[in-house]
């Protein structure tokens, strides 16, 4: 065994590097000659980082990871048969704000970090979890993602989410720089504001088996236009109905799993 120890007041840490036993990989002690601080990993199922505030330990329940002393930063990767994304989970930051605000106690009736996030009383079913601001930037600086939030306290906090920069814009959560591009659908459940066009693909070489529409002014006057209000909004406005056209020119009707919709661009 290597010791290396301090016996004076206020001079730590000591360092302790030795071999328990003859099969038994040698443990590492980092201590004061009180324990206060301390460093002990050993090979017997129990590892521990302790107090203010390194921990590791392992158990029959769990493994866990904590730096700081405010907990920002846990690793709690939990035993289980077949591992999911709330057994293995990361924690970087403190939601300190939410925990004063919000009665989230322990066992113990205290606010304790490190035992509501072990015991899934919060976010349990993310594997990540960041409590304040984050950004990711490229080798160049340049950010791609940058979520970030002010400092007032819920319900007068702002959050803005930026893709592409790190520009944002009073009043709009999400900005986009730069194009972008999605493979499905988008459903929209308020309005949506272009400032520029909004194109379908009407191209030649994407069609085939062309058919003229026969007497297309007589479809037409089937149809109906009218003005209404929204039972879901209450707004007035005008157009068609679908079920109507539906009767008429099917192809510019869409059913969404909900309610059918009709593609006014398709008309024309």
């Amino acid at each position: 065994m290597f010791l290396i120890r301090s016996f004076h007041n206020n001079t730590n840490p000591s360092i302790s590097v030795g071999g328990f036993g003859s099969n038994n990989s040698p443990a590492i002690n980092l201590t004061t000659l009180t324990g206060s601080y301390s460093l002990n990993m050993n090979n017997n199922n129990f590892n521990l980082l302790y107090y203010d505030k390194i921990i590791y330990k392992h158990n029959s329940a769990q493994n866990l990871f904590v730096v700081g002393a405010s907990n920002n930063i846990i690793f709690d990767l939990k035993q289980s048969e077949i591992p999911t994304n709330s057994t293995n989970r990361i924690s970087i930051g403190y939601p300190y704000r939410y925990l004063l605000q919000t009665p989230i106690l322990n066992y113990n009736g205290l606010r304790d970090w490190e035992t509501i996030f072990n015991d899934n009383l919060l976010n349990s079913k993310s594997m990540l979890n960041v409590y304040g601001n984050v950004n990711l930037s490229s080798i160049n600086n340049t950010p791609f993602i940058n979520c970030i939030a002010n400092d007032k306290p819920f319900p007068e906090e702002v959050i803005n989410v930026c893709i592409g920069s790190n520009i944002t814009r009073n009043g709009f959560l999400l900005n986009v720089e730069g194009n972008a591009f999605f493979s499905s659908n988008i459903h929209v459940e308020s309005n949506v504001f272009a400032r520029g066009t909004i194109g379908n693909v009407s191209d030649i070489r994407i069609k085939e088996n062309l058919t003229v529409i026969k007497n297309p002014m007589d479809k037409i006057e089937k149809i109906n236009g009218y003005t209404y209000t929204r039972k879901d909004t209450g707004k007035t406005e005008s157009g068609l109905v679908a079920q109507e056209v539906l009767e008429v020119l099917p192809e510019v009707v869409n059913y969404d799993n909900e309610y059918y919709n009709i593609s006014y661009g398709h008309i024309s």
